[in-house]
């Protein structure tokens, strides 16, 4: 068991001892060194025991001018706890001093038990000490703390001894089990520390894994060079793997083996050598070969399939990487080159946004599926967390993404007719369930003569609104929220909105104000529970009301809450039918019928089995194909009546899909929705174009499916 060492003099261990023994404590060892107040001394052994100090923490008690002090090690870790007297935690110093000038000779009962020994030490026979003795003092007094039966019967006899009377004055121990209780509790504390750093240092370690990672995403796409690029993944590939070997084979290598020259004929996306501690993955990019990663001689050769799936997404973005170097130098060459770079960047963004989105859609689906079967208390637990997890993440993904397009100026607003108030309502349903969880009020304060249909971008303005409502939840752990919706004014063309969100909550100082609308700032809310995000919310909501034309203000006060408002500008149109935000008729669209046919066209084959189980679930016959191509010849040789159609398949894309399919004239147009994990307005533009009628971005949820086979919320304006 692991216990404080606490060094004292040997005079004092019997009181100390009971103090222990009284108090509880069984993990503080009091360890004696010998008293160094007698002439002769015994610094020499009083030296051994203070070395035994070591690194660890230990405590030494003496008095201010005792001489163990200088017998520490330099290198013990040892805190001194000294006092003006040796007694000083027996009673107070300013009666100690008025006992000294009385002529005291004060006795501890360590001193007093071993009395003869003491003043043999001192080198006094009986007569030498009565003369001392009675020369220097008036009175023999013993400080009792009533420990030891036998006490007062030593004392007499040391008094008889000397030929001096003496007195017995009571103490108490309560200062020594205080000074015990606290070093203790000192030292479980720094051992607590040390656990939680060793417990903080490994989980570290594990992320750092993941860090390196996501750090080499980010520098890798400003090489410009493939060597700089290719020895930024060795890096990665020894300091994450273990890696003893790594090559890097493309079309300029030679000799190059065969196991890698039949890797590359047939096309195959990795080759697994398990008994070589080996795999090999093929790197390329829209169909660009650029070489293959050949890496070996793993230090934990039993984590190599671990190894292998992490390398393979690894090598999808260093394949995509290769490819923007390519765009770059082509850049380079051209004379619009700053407009080049641009399109660069938007399409690097666009094919990121689906390398995230694809595999978020297969765990949100495959989430939701799980909830449709029979779960436990437990597993319904896990399930809440992984969803709340896993909605925390596309928030961060979408505010990323969003702050991306700002900073490449591709953030657009959409202009489509809508009901301001049934948007404001849906908005403000999460912010409620939100406040119900933390139990404080929501107040909500929509003003009576709304306008009733409004142009503008409906997605963006309750982004708006739940940033704000949503910030002002988090950090308000009691009282209430406020929300104010108005229209202040109208003229012939514009109505002027406000919105003012109001809490209760610790409020922040001028200079924390002053930088709230700052990229990646977040404020401490003192908590270190909260969420904190990617400090984008406040920045994109900034940009997104000076896209509508208005601004933004926030006022604060520390203790009091903040107020934040915000004015936008949204088209009047007038209340006509023909202007109504109902759905409109499409012409390349065929009725809705309750069990319709479908067509699910996914090269993912997580997303095809996320459908495949949803269609089922719902009773609807249906056929699933992975490319474009099949799309095609599928719907010439049968009826559907709604086709789900991802962007990027093999052979053929699912916009080139659709341009054939809406050609075919014999056939009954179905439905066809795009299910893509791009989502900017040009690919939205480009969709409705190819005559798409509906687009839904992953990842997908089975609310999604719901509203599209019920003729909801999906179709394209």
């Amino acid at each position: 068991m692991n216990k404080l060492k606490v060094f004292i003099c040997e005079n004092f261990y019997p009181e100390y001892q009971a103090a222990l023994l009284r108090e509880g404590i069984n993990d503080v060892e009091l360890r004696l060194y010998p008293t160094l107040c007698d002439h002769k001394g015994r610094k020499n052994e009083a030296k051994e025991i203070l070395s035994q100090t070591g690194m660890n923490r230990s405590v030494l008690i003496c008095n201010q001018s005792c001489d163990a002090r200088k017998l520490i090690q330099e290198d013990g870790f040892i805190e001194t706890v000294t006092g003006n007297y040796c007694f000083t935690h027996l009673t107070c110093d300013e009666f100690l001093d008025y006992l000294t000038s009385q002529g005291s000779y004060i006795l501890s009962l360590g001193w007093l038990k071993q009395w003869k020994k003491h003043l043999a030490s001192m080198g006094f026979e009986k007569e030498t000490a009565r003369r001392f003795f009675q020369e220097t003092t008036k009175q023999i007094t013993f400080l009792d703390a009533k420990i030891d039966d036998e006490a007062e019967a030593l004392l007499a006899e040391l008094s008889a001894y000397l030929d001096i009377p003496y007195v017995m004055i009571p103490v108490e121990l309560e200062t020594i089990r205080q000074l015990l209780k606290s070093k203790r509790n000192e030292w479980q504390h720094q051992l607590q520390n040390k656990e939680n750093a060793r417990v903080i240092n490994e989980l570290r370690s594990q992320l750092a894994d993941y860090a390196a990672f996501f750090d080499m995403i980010g520098k890798i796409s400003t090489y410009t060079s493939e060597r700089d690029v290719i020895n930024k993944v060795k890096n990665l590939f020894v300091m994450i793997f273990g890696a003893q070997k790594f090559r890097f084979w493309n079309e300029h290598s030679e000799p190059m083996p065969m196991e890698i020259r039949e890797l590359i004929s047939n096309d195959d996306k990795y080759l697994m050598l398990k008994n070589e501690n080996r795999f090999c993955i093929q790197v390329s990019w829209d169909g660009v070969f650029y070489g293959v990663l050949d890496t070996s001689e793993f230090l934990f050769p039993q984590y190599i399939d671990r190894y292998l799936n992490l390398a393979l997404d690894i090598t999808k973005f260093l394949g995509l990487v290769l490819h923007n170097n390519d765009q770059y130098e082509k850049i380079a060459e051209s004379k619009e080159e700053a407009e080049s770079a641009n399109n660069a960047k938007s399409r690097y963004l666009a094919h990121m946004n689906h390398e995230i989105r694809t595999p978020l859609n297969g765990f949100v689906g495959f989430l939701q599926l799980m909830e449709t079967t029979r779960l436990d208390q437990l597993q319904q637990e896990y399930m809440h967390h992984m969803k709340q997890s896993t909605s925390h993440l596309l928030g961060i993904i979408n505010n990323v993404l969003d702050m991306a397009r700002i900073e490449a100026g591709e953030m657009k607003l959409t202009k489509r007719l809508f009901n301001l108030e049934d948007e404001i309502q849906t908005a403000l349903a999460p912010l409620r369930s939100l406040a119900r969880q933390k139990n404080i009020r929501l107040l909500v304060n929509v003003e009576d003569h709304m306008p009733p249909q409004v142009e503008g971008d409906p997605d963006r303005l309750r982004q708006i609104l739940l940033n704000l409502g949503g910030n002002a939840v988090k950090f308000t752990q009691e009282g209430q929220v406020n929300i104010t919706i108005q229209c202040l004014e109208t003229t012939e063309e514009k109505h002027t909105l406000q919105m003012a969100v109001e809490d209760t909550g610790p409020g922040m100082t001028r200079e924390t104000l002053d930088k709230l609308f700052m990229p990646f700032y977040q404020v401490d809310d003192g908590s270190t529970s909260q969420s904190k995000g990617t400090g984008l919310g406040m920045t994109i909501t900034q940009e997104l009301v000076e896209l509508m034309g208005g601004h933004i203000q926030a006022e604060s006060t520390p203790g009091r809450g903040t107020r934040v408002e915000v004015r936008l500008m949204l088209n009047k149109v007038r209340d006509s039918l023909e202007n109504s935000p109902q759905k409109r008729p499409d012409s390349t669209r065929s009725p809705m019928l309750k069990q319709p046919r479908i067509l699910v066209v996914e090269d993912n084959k997580f997303n095809q089995i996320i459908l495949r189980r949803i269609l089922e679930n719902k009773g609807l016959p249906h056929d699933v194909v992975g490319d474009g191509q099949q799309a095609v010849e599928k719907v010439g040789k049968n009826h559907y009546d709604l086709i789900f159609m991802d962007i990027q398949l093999p052979l053929m894309d699912g916009i080139e899909a659709t341009r054939q399919i809406r050609r075919l004239s014999e056939i009954s147009q179905p439905i066809i929705i795009a299910v893509t994990a791009y989502t900017s307005w040009k690919d939205q533009k480009a969709c409705k174009a190819a005559g798409m009628n509906g687009f839904l971005t992953k990842p997908i949820t089975l609310e999604d499916i719901a509203n599209v086979l019920d003729n909801e919320a999906w179709i394209l304006d």
